[in-house]
């Protein structure tokens, strides 16, 4: 997966989550198949208008309920509000457990996106899908 750099690294079994880089994840999203997931927290979605082109929206505290539904051979892309990945992360981390083999992060999160001007689409009213 192109630009993909560094990791995160988690307590328990050191499960590393790739994080892919603003411009590389909008180089992604031009192929087919790539599954981008808007985790943001309720409060963070409900303040928004916007998200990334693309995205679903996805509630992040029921990642082992809608997790069951993807295929675990998806390529998938999470972002949240948090410039250090917090939310994200831990979905990202849930859903490597959970048997996923191609989950990455957005670097720098959903400010990082902004901060590049890259493209965004108004969020539906609800936006939980």
């Amino acid at each position: 997966m192109p630009g993909l750099i560094f990791g995160i690294k988690f307590g328990e079994r050191n499960v590393e989550v790739p994080r892919i880089a603003p411009e590389s994840l909008r180089q992604l999203l031009e192929r087919e198949g790539v599954l981008l997931l808007d985790v943001r927290d309720e409060d963070q979605w409900l303040v928004g208008r916007e998200m990334i082109k693309g995205a679903k929206r996805k509630n992040p505290k029921n990642a082992h309920e809608w997790g069951k539904g993807l295929g675990r051979d998806k390529e998938i892309v999470l972002y949240c509000s948090a410039e250090d990945e917090a939310v994200s992360a831990t979905v990202a981390k849930k859903l490597l457990k959970m048997g996923f083999s191609h989950v990455s992060v957005l670097r720098g999160g959903w400010l990082s996106w902004k901060r590049e001007q890259l493209p965004t689409s108004k969020r539906t009213s609800s936006g939980l899908l």
